[in-house]
């Protein structure tokens, strides 16, 4: 049946079912292409969604991080002021350490000339008589 429609129609007849199918194949196609085409444009909506909603959590994280680097540098300035004052601290003791060390081996040394002294003293004692013994005591009795 489909044959003898066919063979029957005219040139004029067969260009006009030929325009027909390609016109109904053409918006079939469109239809199915503009659907895919909607769902693509949803699905990437969507994805622009997300993608804003992770930028913004980015951007309120990225705020709350400053402030925290802010309070940080606060403690470092803090921290190196503290470390600073504790250098110069370290610094005068240093200075008055030498300064003792320097008296302590002074006084050391005064010592032992001291104790050479008194053993000079005890081997050799000084002999003194009459007025040199009496003017002596008076001296060390004053």
């Amino acid at each position: 049946m489909i044959k003898k429609f066919f063979q029957n129609l005219s040139l004029k007849d067969m260009t006009l079912v030929i325009i027909s199918g390609l016109c109904i194949f053409m918006f079939i196609s469109y239809i199915n292409t503009s659907n895919s085409s909607r769902r693509e444009i949803k699905r990437i909506e969507q994805e622009s969604k997300e993608i804003q909603k992770e930028r913004n959590r980015l951007s309120i994280e990225n705020i709350r991080l400053k402030g925290e680097e802010k309070i940080i540098q606060k403690r470092i300035e803090q921290y190196q002021s503290s470390i600073d004052s504790v250098q110069n601290l370290l610094k005068s003791k240093q200075v008055e350490l030498n300064y003792a060390l320097g008296k302590l081996k002074k006084n050391k040394e005064q010592l032992e000339k001291t104790k050479k002294e008194i053993e000079k003293l005890q081997k050799n004692p000084i002999k003194r008589k009459g007025n040199e013994l009496l003017n002596s005591i008076k001296e060390k009795t004053k």
